[in-house]
């Protein structure tokens, strides 16, 4: 339940159209390039491009994403492309962009037809194993990282991955390696959004080595980088449940849940832990401050009832 949610929500299996990284740099046909842009630019917009060079076009791209307006970036980064031919650099903009908004698809085309451009680019490499990681496409996925890393030694993605993939390995001790590297980098050091993740990480890493107070420190420095990171607070009280201080596990999980749900979450996992005591009086406080429509603490305190022979 709450252990098995460390990392952001991976995306469900999918069939990625990765073929491989080509040998030979290579141009592709605009048609191809065209198939990376999926919005709805008005024609009148369209038209007013023919004047537009490559650079101007990746300009006004980068001030579109800037602002946040991706489709426009995505639009003006496909002219540019159209415009030169290709080039590595624009195609992994292309294929960040898609891949934050979980078009896995058209993401892996983009950093595909990096790779078939320049096969050593690392942002592409690490883009291509990070779609593949999220794919469950365990072994693939730590070839491309680890590609990437001997490419560029900087990018604190590709460590966080192979420290993820490591953890799923129970290799804990390398994983927290990956971790500490990824934090070392340039990108991740100081206010960076990523910092915060790769803090729960290292401290979910910790947490499965058994090193409970290792875990707590980092926990609480990823809240110090970002308070409203709900994982945080979900393995900050997981560990606090863990070591049996219950008032902590429970300020900790109503910063992201209601009470009924903190005392069952708390249940579950003194459940877990065969503290069935305690987990009983926990599923009671939930179904007592919502007992009409708390299902949950029902069914666990069923299932409780069940393993200690109290009936069903």
């Amino acid at each position: 339940m709450i252990e098995k949610r460390k990392y952001l929500l991976l995306i469900p299996c999918l069939t990625l159209a990765l073929f491989g990284c080509a040998t030979n740099p290579g141009r592709t046909t605009e048609s191809e390039y065209t198939g990376l842009y999926n919005g709805e630019m008005k024609v009148a917009h369209e038209a007013g491009q023919n004047d537009t060079t490559r650079e101007e076009a990746i300009a006004n791209g980068d001030n579109a994403l800037a602002s946040g307006d991706t489709d426009r970036a995505m639009y003006e980064y496909v002219h540019a492309l159209e415009i030169s031919g290709g080039d590595a650099d624009t195609l992994n903009k292309i294929g960040a962009i898609h891949e934050s908004l979980g078009n896995s698809r058209l993401a892996a085309r983009a950093y595909t037809l990096s790779l078939k451009l320049d096969a050593d680019n690392p942002a592409a490499l690490e883009g291509v194993g990070l779609l593949l990681l999220r794919d469950r496409r365990y072994d693939d996925a730590r070839q491309y990282l680890t590609n990437a890393l001997e490419k560029d030694p900087q990018r604190w993605q590709s460590h966080n991955g192979l420290g993820m993939l490591d953890d799923l390995k129970g290799e804990y001790a390398q994983a927290v390696a990956h971790y500490r590297q990824a934090l070392d980098t340039p990108m991740a050091s100081g206010q960076h959004p990523g910092t915060a993740l790769l803090l729960n990480n290292l401290g979910y890493s910790l947490y499965l080595s058994g090193d409970w107070d290792g875990a707590l420190q980092q926990f609480h420095r990823a809240l110090d980088f970002n308070q409203d990171f709900e994982r945080a607070w979900q393995n900050l009280a997981l560990v606090y449940t863990r070591k049996g201080d219950y008032d902590r596990a429970l300020d900790a999980f109503l910063r992201v849940m209601d009470k009924p749900e903190a005392y069952n979450n708390i249940g579950f996992l003194c459940m877990l832990n065969k503290r069935y005591e305690q987990a009983e009086n926990f599923f009671r406080l939930a179904i007592k401050l919502s007992p009409t429509y708390y299902v949950k603490a029902h069914d666990n305190l069923d299932r409780l009832n069940r393993l200690t022979g109290k009936g069903g």
